[in-house]
């Protein structure tokens, strides 16, 4: 099997290569195959978690057998065994989430009983909170043998704003998830927020921005909560992030979108200035996982292209 379709929903799309194996008797039906993937999206944000049923219909029934005959018959025993291997081509997607992973995830049924093992690693992606660009700096999903699955998360991003390095942590099982934020130079969580928010301490903003900073607190420990004003601008505008920048004659607005798995495009405007000239466009390609190609261009005199690699320790 080359490149066969294995799911094509608006959450899951799937193509693989490899080799399904089925065996047959009177007493139970065998399922094995061992695939490669090709091209896999999952998409959350379209994903249903609910766990659907198959019914099966023995094709082998002799069609004129009457229902108490059929009812009088065993059921098969039916056992499946599916391994999937992922080499960075397994991408999930989400509003706020673009992510490349690899791994290995095997599929059993046995008994009446489903389970879904294995594990994936983050290769790259980068995801928005608070209306700021995270960039994935490691992470793993831990697939155990409950079903439905309640992976367990180990992952964490980060970003470089204000002076901070602030490093967010996402841990634990998928359905209870724990959020963590770090940073260096080290700071409460509190002042953490303040500084990547205002660029200032906890006791320096003004009472609006502690409103707005409890506002997005409140998101933080509930998601599920109404959106706000920049998540509904994230959606009409189907950019990936609005970020504020800098202060005084420095300050300017970003907006930035992923256009492709390798092309992103950034474009910035300085606040205080009235002419376009203020505006500045970047664009950056990777080439390869740790080199690529960017250009930015607005006023003649900050236009340029370079080369940039970097290295994986």
């Amino acid at each position: 099997m080359k490149k066969f379709r294995l799911a094509d929903t608006d959450a899951i799309q799937l193509l693989s290569t490899g080799s399904l194996a089925l065996k047959t008797d009177p007493d139970s039906i065998d399922v094995k195959g061992t695939f490669s993937v090709d091209e896999a999206t999952c998409d959350l944000s379209a994903m249903n978690l609910g766990v659907k049923t198959l019914d099966y219909k023995d094709a082998n029934t002799p069609a004129e057998e009457t229902e108490p005959t059929k009812r009088s018959k065993a059921k098969r025993d039916v056992t499946v065994d599916l391994s999937f291997h992922c080499d960075r081509n397994l991408q999930v997607v989400a509003r706020v989430l673009r992510s490349t992973w690899s791994g290995d995830v095997t599929y059993r049924l046995s008994k009446g009983v489903q389970s879904l093992t294995g594990g994936l690693n983050i290769w790259k992606g980068n995801l928005d909170l608070l209306g700021i660009r995270f960039d994935f700096s490691g992470g793993n999903i831990t697939l155990t043998d409950t079903f439905p699955p309640n992976p367990n998360l180990e992952i964490e991003a980060v970003t470089q704003r204000h002076g901070i390095e602030a490093t967010v942590g996402l841990t634990g099982p998928v359905s209870d998830p724990q959020l963590e934020f770090r940073s260096h130079p080290s700071m409460h969580e509190d002042e953490i927020l303040s500084h990547l928010l205002f660029g200032k301490s906890l006791s320096e903003i003004s009472a609006g921005q502690v409103l707005l900073l409890a506002a997005e607190l409140q998101k933080l420990r509930n998601p599920s909560s109404s959106l706000g004003f920049k998540d509904n601008a994230l959606a009409l505008l189907n950019i990936d992030y609005i970020d504020f920048r800098g202060d005084g004659d420095e300050s300017e607005i970003a907006v930035g979108k992923q256009l492709s798995e390798n092309l992103h495009t950034e474009v910035r405007s300085n606040l205080q200035t009235d002419t376009a000239q203020g505006t500045v466009i970047r664009m950056e390609y990777e080439l390869r996982h740790n080199i690529s190609a960017e250009t930015e261009f607005g006023n003649a005199d900050d236009s340029h292209i370079g080369i940039n690699w970097k290295r994986d320790y």
